[in-house]
């Protein structure tokens, strides 16, 4: 199995994972663990697109790869927002 393709799988693996967590969070009411839960989704999203700045840097094609580094950065902002600063959100930020 090359690389590359290891490569893949891992990030395949890593994706059911953080959609397991997703969908099994959706009932949390308590809010450390629901700000836990929103830490580690931005914590994901900007080191994947802190990589992805880096994969541009050393060659990659440009216009996708920053098209996924905006969509991330947004991501990282409502987590932010609705998940850690606002206090509306089920008692996520209580």
């Amino acid at each position: 199995m090359s690389l590359e393709r290891l490569g893949e799988i891992d990030l395949a693996a890593e994706g059911g994972s953080l959609a397991f967590l997703s969908f099994f969070s959706r009932r949390l009411t308590d809010a450390s663990t629901m700000r836990l839960v929103c830490w580690t989704f931005i914590v994901v999203h900007a080191s994947t697109a802190l990589v992805e700045v880096y994969a541009v840097a050393r060659g990659a094609a440009a216009a996708a790869v920053w098209a996924n580094v905006a969509l991330r950065v947004l991501v990282v902002v409502l987590f932010v927002h609705y998940g850690i600063r606002n206090s509306g959100t089920r008692g996520a930020a209580s």
